[in-house]
C-alpha cells in the first residue's frame, strides 16, 4: 500500500469594498520515503590513537555528505569518497541523498582521541657537576 500525503491550504483575505474571501486548494500525492540514515564503521567513543572511519548507506545510488566542524551537513558539504582519519577529538555528522528519496536523517558520532603520553628519563653522568 502506497502512503499518500494530502495537503490542504485555506487562505482568508479581505479586499476593500468587497468583503472577506476564502480560497482553498488541496493536492494528493505519494509521500516521499527518506533515504536510509548513514552508518559509521566505528562506534563513537574514546580512543588512544588515530582511527579510520568509513561511512556507508543502505539506499541504492545514495550520495553521502558530511562535516567534521560541528555544523549540520547539507548537499554543499564535503562529499564522502574515502575513509576519514580521526586524529584528534571531533564529531562527524552525515546525511544521505538519493534520487526519488527525501534526505536522510542525520547520523552523528563523536570520537575522542586521547593520544598517549611518552615519558623519557635521562641520567646525567656524575662528573657533570649537576
Amino acid at each position: 500500500m502506497k502512503r499518500q500525503a494530502i495537503i490542504l491550504t485555506t487562505i482568508a483575505f479581505t479586499l476593500p469594498g468587497v468583503g472577506i474571501h476564502q480560497a482553498s486548494s488541496s493536492s494528493v500525492g505519494a509521500a516521499q520515503k527518506k533515504a536510509a540514515t548513514p552508518v559509521f564503521s566505528l562506534r563513537a567513543g574514546t580512543y588512544s590513537s588515530a582511527q579510520s572511519v568509513k561511512i556507508s548507506d543502505a539506499t541504492a545510488g545514495s550520495t553521502i555528505y558530511y562535516t567534521t566542524n560541528g555544523t549540520t551537513p547539507t548537499t554543499s558539504s564535503t562529499r564522502y569518497r574515502t575513509a576519514i582519519t580521526v586524529s584528534q577529538t571531533e564529531t562527524i555528522r552525515a546525511i544521505a541523498v538519493a534520487a526519488g528519496y527525501a534526505e536522510s536523517a542525520q547520523a552523528t558520532a563523536t570520537y575522542t582521541v586521547t593520544g598517549s603520553l611518552e615519558v623519557y628519563m635521562w641520567q646525567l653522568p656524575a662528573e657533570t657537576g649537576c
